[in-house]
C-alpha cells in the first residue's frame, strides 16, 4: 500500500532579501529531501521510495526542483 507524507514550508521574506535567502532555503530543503530518501531506503520493502521537491512565489507556477544535482557537497 503506498503512503505519501506531505511537508509543505512557506517562508515570506523581505524584497531585498529574496535573492540571498530564497536560493538558502532551497539549497536546505534540498539537503532534508536527501536525508529524508535515504532514511526511506534503509527501510523499504520491495519498491524504492521516491521524493519530490516544488518551488515557486505567489505570483508564479510551481516548478519542480531536482532533489540531486549542482549545489551538492561533496
Amino acid at each position: 500500500m503506498a503512503y505519501t507524507i506531505t511537508i509543505e514550508l512557506r517562508v515570506d521574506f523581505d524584497t531585498a532579501n529574496v535573492k540571498i535567502k530564497n536560493p538558502m532555503m532551497l539549497k536546505l530543503a534540498r539537503q532534508s529531501a536527501r536525508e529524508l530518501l535515504t532514511r526511506a531506503m534503509m527501510i523499504q520493502d520491495q519498491r524504492a521510495p521516491s521524493i519530490m521537491i516544488t518551488d515557486g512565489d505567489f505570483f508564479s507556477e510551481s516548478k519542480d526542483v531536482a532533489v540531486f544535482g549542482d549545489d551538492e557537497e561533496g
